[in-house]
């Protein structure tokens, strides 16, 4: 199809949509807002249905869209495609270190060694050596501060085993000291009890002598009767004061008992809180040049343990720079070999993928970049006439 072709076949749709636009205009007129459309957005509505046909319509016989969507579909496929084959090389790459980190790691444990890095690999021999001494030590030390600690352990289990036979002894004492000690209390409140029975025994026994001296001073009919009377009671009262007496005396006694009673006991105490103590500082003594041995190997072997750790730390860079060493000069080795293997899959397999991200690279450079920009620009037109139109639409009926 020619250019002149073309251009009359636009004039043609622009005298259609000026012929509708005048159609409309006068239906608009005619018919006016009465029935609720707004014939002027429809209108526009209509149109922009009738440019974005009509635009798509030359676009497709020119052969401009198939060619325009072509170079931007093509262009977004092969950019993904770059995307996915670059993620696959990075997770590959990933693996190759793994495996050269690997590598090292064996060759180092099985100590293959190779002139291209002997160097190298001596200095790690040094530093392995003297990372085993320091181990030898510290495992020395280790076990005399076992020794030590057992030794502690014993003794203060012996003494610990004194100490509570002698508390035990003492836990017995005071249980005995505070039995007898419960009794005299007790005892001591029935005796201040009966004294107290004693004084009203006492007041009344003198209130009755009293009556008594009263009555036979009287010469009431009835003074024989009475009188032998008060002077039975008195008796009586006497007689309870006289137990009284008795119990008291008797209770008395208890109390001195008792007394005598505690004495040892409260000598006991006294000597068995000496003895704890006198144990408790033997212990002391005798743990006192345990525990500075114990402190001196314990700070010995964390000082090996820091040596250890830097050594460790020396190491394991050298470790991890050995492998690339090793996958360069691959020397023999059945320990080795499986590795190997595997690396050599891993590098045909990250060719592979580099091959084809070359190729879809090369794709995208003899994409012609106007093309795709029109593409973009095609879908960005159709994408508002459409929703330009359904607003229209919507204003024309809503």
């Amino acid at each position: 199809m020619n250019k002149g072709h073309l251009n009359k076949k636009a004039g043609r749709l622009a005298g259609m949509l000026v012929i509708a636009s005048s159609a409309l205009s006068a239906c608009g007129t005619a018919q006016g807002t009465g029935d609720g459309i707004r014939t002027d957005f429809l209108l526009v509505a209509i149109v922009m249905l009738l440019v974005l046909a009509g635009g798509l319509a030359w676009l497709i016989r020119s052969g401009r869209f198939k060619k325009w969507s072509s170079s931007g579909l093509n262009l977004n496929k092969w950019r993904s495609q770059e995307k996915k084959l670059r993620a696959q090389k990075e997770k590959v790459e990933q693996e190759q270190v793994e495996l050269i980190q690997v590598l090292g790691e064996q060759a180092w444990k099985a100590r293959v060694s190779h002139p291209d890095y002997v160097d190298h690999f001596n200095v790690m021999v040094g530093l392995a050596d003297h990372r085993k001494r320091l181990a030898d030590e510290s495992a020395v030390l280790g076990g005399e501060l076992k020794k030590a600690n057992d030794t502690r352990a014993k003794i203060t289990a012996e003494y610990s085993k004194q100490t509570s036979d002698l508390e035990s002894l003492h836990k017995d004492a005071a249980k005995r000291i505070e039995k007898s000690q419960s009794q005299q209390a007790k005892l001591a409140k029935d005796l201040e009890k009966i004294n107290a029975e004693r004084e009203t025994l006492r007041a009344k026994i003198e209130t009755q002598q009293h009556k008594l001296a009263e009555v036979m001073a009287s010469d009431v009919d009835d003074k024989d009767a009475r009188t032998a009377s008060i002077q039975k009671e008195i008796k009586a009262s006497e007689l309870s004061l006289a137990e009284a007496t008795a119990r008291m005396t008797e209770i008395d006694s208890e109390i001195s008992r008792l007394e005598l009673e505690q004495q040892p006991f409260g000598d006991k105490l006294t000597r068995l809180t000496n003895q704890v103590a006198t144990v408790e500082g033997d212990q002391a003594q005798a743990l006192a040049p345990l525990d500075q041995r114990i402190a001196e190997l314990e700070q010995r072997i964390s000082a090996k343990k820091v040596e250890i750790e830097t050594l460790d730390e020396q190491l394991r860079p050298m470790i991890d720079s050995l492998g690339p060493m090793v996958a360069a000069s691959r020397p023999k080795s059945e320990d080795l070999s499986a590795t190997y293997g595997k690396l050599d899959a891993v590098k045909a397999k990250l060719g592979e993928i580099t091959q084809e991200i070359h190729l879809i690279v090369a794709r995208i450079s003899t994409c012609d970049q106007n093309e795709v920009r029109n593409f973009y620009l095609m879908l960005a037109g159709i994408a508002l006439l459409v929703v330009l139109s359904v607003v229209f639409f919507v204003l024309a009926f809503g």
